[in-house]
């Protein structure tokens, strides 16, 4: 099984590439997911791929984020620094398609 990290996760590039992933289950673990805001698709993604953990940058968004995978073993972290964190995970494979700010 390969351990995938998907910076950017909710967006249309890593989007594609996780959702793919999700149709090949077995072979794809997501080690890291960041999604920002967009807590219902990346939730999604999450428990498709078992992805420990569910990151979003936004530490609004992390109540929500945490509602949404109630119920699951994905683990939920926010905040600005934890995407350094969550890049440094090892992985086989890193699918990074998240904007840099201006």
């Amino acid at each position: 099984m390969r351990r995938i990290t998907v910076p950017g996760a909710t967006g249309s590039i890593a989007g594609n590439t996780a959702d793919m992933n999700a149709r090949r289950p077995g072979d794809f673990r997501g080690v890291a997911l960041n999604g920002g805001c967009h807590t219902k698709r990346l939730a999604r993604q999450a428990r498709a791929h078992s992805a420990e953990p569910a990151v979003t940058s936004f530490a609004e968004c992390c109540a929500n984020l945490t509602s949404r995978l109630a119920g699951s073993d994905g683990a939920v972290v926010a905040g600005p620094q934890v995407l350094i964190g969550a890049a440094e995970r090892p992985a086989d494979r890193t699918m990074p398609a998240m904007p840099v700010p201006p």
